[in-house]
C-alpha cells in the first residue's frame, strides 16, 4: 500500500457521527465486519463480526464509489494541468457543495470528518515546540502544501462561471478541510488501474502516470497500535483492484479475534509524524523514534544545533544507537574509529585506559538521555499555547503533548535499560571476570 501523505486517515475523528445512510452503505461492502463508533477521541473504526485470518477479504468497494484524480466531472478542465495529488481537492468541494444530485457517493463524502487536527492547524510556535522537542532534524514532507495550494485553488476556481453563487467554494476553511481530507485519506492510484476499472481497457506502459484515489470505507480502518507478529504475518497489506466487477479490495494483514477492532498498517510512522499530520499518537508504536542531545561546544556532528550547542541523535527504545557511541568515543579518545559491535570491542580491551574510555562513553550516553530528553519535554509549550485562540484548541494540544511527552519519557527510560545492559553484560563482566 502506498499512501500519498505521511499517513492514511485521521484517527481522532475518523468519520462524521450520525450519518446512518453512509454507515449502512459501507457496512454492505464489509465482509464479516461492521463500522463501529469508538467514542469522541477515537471516532470510527471497523470491528470483526467473526474471527478474521490473515489474507481474508475484508472490504469490497465498487468502482462507482471511488473518487480518482483521472475522473471527468464539470470542473475537470479548470484543473486539468494541476498536480495529480491536488486534483482531488476541488473534486471534494464540487461534490459536497455544488453537485445538485444527492447520491450515495455524496453521503459518503458527508461522512468524512468535519475538521482535522494536525500540521496545518498548528501555530508556528506549536510547530517550533514539536520540532525542538521531538527532533530538529526530522523533515516534514508533504505532496501538497495546503497553505500554498490554497492560493492556487482560488486563482483557478475564480475562473469557473457563477462560482460566486457557491459561498463555500471560495471559503478558506472549506479548502483546508478538503486539502487535509486528501492528505490524510488518499491512496496512490495509477492511470493503468483507472483504464481497467473505468474503461475496461489496457493502457500502454509509456502512458501510465501516478494519480490519487479516495476509497470511502477502506479509509476507516485505523492504524495498528501494536507491533505486528512477524512470525504470523509474511505478506504486507495492500489494496487490490479487480476488473469483473470493477472494485477495490482490502485484505487483512493480521489475525483478528471476533469483537476486536480490525487494524491495517499505514507503514512506518513515528509518534512525532502521527501527531503533526494526524493529531493522534499510539501507546505501543514499534516505529517510534525519540531524540536526545549530547552537549557540544563545537560543530562536530551532523545536524549540530549552534544556538543551544548540542548534537541531536535519534533513539529507539530497544536498540542501541551506535552513532552516539562512536561520537562520544571519538570525542573522548580523539580517534576516528567506527565501532560496530560494542560487546566485541569491550571483550578485546587489554588495558585500564580503554576500559575507562568505554565507561565514560556510557556515562555520557546515559546522562544525555536523563538531562536532555526526560526533563525537557514540556519546556516552552505552555507559551506556545497562548497563540491558540480557542479553548478547544488549547485543550486538544495540551492533551496531545501530555501523552506524547509521557510516552516519549517512557521510551527513554526503556532505552536506558538497553544502555545499562551493555554496562552490566559488557564492562562489569569484563572487569570482574
Amino acid at each position: 500500500m502506498i499512501i500519498i501523505g505521511i499517513g492514511l486517515l485521521l484517527f481522532v475523528v475518523a468519520g462524521n457521527k450520525g450519518n446512518t445512510e453512509a454507515i449502512n452503505l459501507l457496512n454492505s461492502f464489509c465482509n464479516n465486519c461492521i463500522i463501529e463508533y469508538y467514542g469522541e477521541d477515537k471516532g470510527y473504526g471497523i470491528k470483526a463480526n467473526k474471527n478474521i485470518v490473515h489474507g481474508e477479504t475484508l472490504f469490497k468497494l465498487p468502482f462507482k464509489y471511488m473518487i480518482t484524480s483521472f475522473d471527468y466531472y464539470p470542473w475537470t478542465t479548470y484543473f486539468e494541468n494541476s498536480d495529480q495529488s491536488f486534483k482531488l481537492i476541488p473534486r471534494l468541494i464540487y461534490e459536497k457543495y455544488v453537485n445538485p444530485v444527492y447520491s450515495p457517493l455524496k453521503s459518503l463524502i458527508d461522512f468524512y470528518p468535519k475538521y482535522y487536527n494536525g500540521f496545518y492547524n498548528m501555530t508556528e510556535k506549536n510547530l517550533q515546540y514539536f520540532y525542538s522537542t521531538f527532533g530538529e532534524n526530522m523533515k516534514f514532507e508533504s505532496p501538497i502544501d495546503c497553505k500554498v495550494a490554497k492560493g492556487y485553488y482560488f486563482m483557478k476556481a475564480r475562473k469557473i462561471p457563477d462560482i460566486e453563487k457557491c459561498s463555500e467554494c471560495l471559503n478558506d476553511d472549506v479548502f483546508m478541510w478538503a486539502c487535509q481530507a486528501v492528505l490524510t485519506r488518499a491512496f496512490n492510484f495509477h492511470k493503468v488501474n483507472y483504464y481497467k476499472l473505468a474503461l475496461h481497457q489496457n493502457l500502454p506502459k509509456e502512458q501510465n502516470v501516478p494519480g490519487s484515489v479516495l476509497l470511502p470505507g477502506i479509509d476507516v480502518f485505523n492504524h495498528y497500535p501494536r507491533k505486528i507478529n512477524n512470525n504470523a504475518i509474511s505478506v504486507r497489506y495492500d489494496i487490490q483492484y479487480a476488473e469483473n466487477p470493477p472494485q477495490a479490495i482490502a485484505k487483512s494483514d493480521r489475525n483478528t479475534v471476533k469483537g476486536e477492532e480490525i487494524y491495517i498498517s499505514y507503514g512506518p510512522k513515528t509518534n512525532f509524524e502521527l501527531a503533526i499530520l494526524h493529531g493522534f499518537i499510539l501507546e505501543n508504536n514499534s516505529d517510534d523514534l525519540q531524540f536526545i542531545a549530547v552537549l557540544s561546544n563545537i560543530n562536530n556532528c551532523q545536524n549540530y544545533e549552534p544556538v543551544q550547542k548540542y548534537c541531536p541523535f535519534a533513539i529507539k527504545k530497544s536498540v542501541l544507537n551506535y552513532e552516539i557511541i562512536n561520537y562520544l568515543y571519538n570525542k573522548i579518545t580523539q580517534k576516528n574509529t567506527e565501532i560496530k559491535d560494542i560487546y566485541k570491542e569491550i571483550n578485546d580491551i587489554n588495558n585500564y585506559q580503554e576500559m575507562n574510555n568505554f565507561r565514560l562513553v556510557f556515562q555520557g550516553y546515559r546522562n544525555s538521555i536523563v538531562t536532555y530528553k526526560i526533563y525537557k519535554c514540556r519546556k516552552d509549550f505552555r507559551e506556545s499555547l497562548k497563540l491558540v485562540k480557542s479553548q478547544e484548541g488549547k485543550d486538544y494540544y495540551e492533551k496531545l503533548v501530555d501523552k506524547l511527552c509521557y510516552l516519549s519519557n517512557l521510551d527513554s527510560f526503556k532505552h536506558l535499560k538497553v544502555v545499562d545492559r551493555v554496562l552490566l553484560k559488557g564492562l562489569y563482566e569484563r572487569v570482574f571476570s
